[in-house]
């Protein structure tokens, strides 16, 4: 059985290398490192990109390489017990041909618009700008969108004006896509085809008699840096959003509900 150095102390018993790239022992026992640095019984699967070939040939050793630090290791097939060093004295080949290797985890995928409201606002004519913030709710009432457009505290940060469906255009904002009640899978749109420096408050309005609980969709698309933060709190979000940002709502009466806010810097 290969006996090995630990960190911090002698090392005689079977071991593996922790997710981190370090070793140790348990007490007593075959020694399974685990996420967080802890030793337990439960497997983890390492970082390893491991050779076909054996070292040398025909040898029980197979050369591994750490896929976080790079750094050579050598694992006995047999005994199961790897050590930090060749132990025929072999220097370090990286490996070219590997199985089992550990992929990185994986990248969450950029969020982006919900396909059937990017179908109803096509179907719509609904136009896009550099800024653009869509509504989408399945049901026979009437919701309105709403945006309170605030000037830049250059200009005092005074009030401009609100986008709404009896004031389409305030500044370079349009409120293009307005739909009221009647038919189920409404949309509507507004967009900013070259966005002015300011405060944005977005607001849905529920408009018609109240009905049932309506639930509805947003999605907002920048591409602009955008300080994006909750209306109801001022609390940021992102200090520096750009790209597509969704959320989900419910109206469970006949209220406005305050949806998003940003500022377009100077």
């Amino acid at each position: 059985m290969f006996a090995g150095s630990q960190q911090g102390g002698s090392y005689g018993g079977p071991m593996v290398i922790q997710q981190d790239g370090t070793y140790g022992r348990s007490s007593g026992g075959a020694m399974v490192g685990q996420q967080g640095g802890s030793y337990g019984q439960a497997y983890q699967p390492f970082p390893w990109a491991e050779t076909v070939k054996s070292v040398p040939p025909n040898s029980p050793w197979t050369q591994l390489q750490c896929a976080t630090t790079g750094r050579a290791y050598y694992k006995n097939e047999a005994t199961n017990n790897v050590c930090s060093f060749d132990p025929h004295g072999y220097p370090f080949v990286p490996a070219v041909q590997t199985r089992g290797a550990i992929a990185p985890p994986a990248q969450a995928a950029p969020p982006k618009m919900d396909s059937e409201m990017a179908e109803l606002l096509a179907k719509a004519g609904a136009k896009s700008g550099a800024i653009t913030i869509s509504l989408m709710w399945d049901h026979t009432v009437d919701l309105d969108t709403q945006v309170e457009c605030i000037g830049p505290p250059s200009k005092g940060s005074k009030k401009i004006g609100r986008i709404t469906y009896n004031n389409k255009r305030v500044g370079n904002g349009q409120l293009d896509v307005d739909m009221t009640t009647g038919q189920k899978g409404k949309v509507e749109n507004v967009y900013w085809k070259t966005p002015e420096a300011g405060t944005f408050k977005y607001t849905v309005n529920h408009y018609s008699a109240f009905q049932s609980p309506v639930s509805f969709q947003v999605c907002l698309q920048s591409e602009v840096p955008l300080r994006l933060f909750d209306p109801n709190t001022n609390d940021t979000i992102n200090p520096n959003f750009i790209g597509v940002w969704n959320t989900k709502g419910t109206f469970e009466k006949k209220t406005t509900i305050p949806v998003i806010a940003w500022e377009v810097a100077e």
